[in-house]
C-alpha cells in the first residue's frame, strides 16, 4: 500500500512537472507569437451540433498581445443554422481587431455588409459571432431590395 502511494506521489509530481512545464512553454510559444503575421488564415465557428455558425478570414492576422488579433483584410461570413452552409450575410473591412476566445471582433474603418436582399456599410462596427450580429455605430447606410411590389388599390 506505501508502495502505491508513493508511486502515485512520484506520478503526479511528473504530471505536475509536465504540466507546469507546458504551461511555461505555450505561456513563452504565445510570446514568441505576438507581432508575428499569420498570412491567409480562415477560422470557422461551430454550433453545439458541429454545423458551422460563422467564419473569420483575412489577408494577415497579427497577435498584438493575448486574445487580441490585429486583423487585414477581415472577411466575415454567418451561416443558416441547420446542416446546410447557406451563407446569411458577409462583412468586409479592411482592417478590425478580432477578441477571439468571445468570438467578437470591431473595427473604425468602414465595414461593407451584403446580405441576400441588402447590403450596408458603416464606420465603427462590433460582431459577435455567437449571435451572429453586427452592430453598426457610425455613418450608416443601407440597401433593402424589396423586389417588385404591388402597389395597393
Amino acid at each position: 500500500m506505501v508502495s502505491v502511494w508513493r508511486s502515485f506521489s512520484i506520478g503526479a509530481v511528473i504530471v505536475a512537472c509536465v504540466c507546469r512545464s507546458s504551461c511555461a512553454f505555450a505561456k513563452a510559444r504565445s510570446q514568441a507569437l505576438l507581432n508575428v503575421p499569420i498570412a491567409h488564415f480562415a477560422v470557422p465557428g461551430f454550433d453545439s451540433n458541429g454545423h458551422k455558425k460563422w467564419e473569420v478570414s483575412g489577408a494577415s492576422a497579427t497577435m498584438t498581445e493575448e486574445n487580441l488579433f490585429s486583423v487585414q483584410s477581415l472577411k466575415l461570413s454567418c451561416f443558416s443554422e441547420g446542416e446546410m452552409e447557406n451563407e446569411i450575410f458577409s462583412a468586409t473591412s479592411d482592417e478590425a481587431s478580432v477578441m477571439a476566445r468571445s468570438h467578437m471582433a470591431r473595427g473604425k474603418s468602414e465595414i461593407r455588409i451584403a446580405g441576400q436582399k441588402f447590403s450596408a456599410s458603416a464606420g465603427a462596427w462590433e460582431f459577435f459571432g455567437d449571435s451572429k450580429k453586427i452592430i453598426a455605430r457610425d455613418n450608416v447606410t443601407v440597401f433593402i431590395d424589396c423586389g417588385e411590389m404591388e402597389v395597393p388599390q
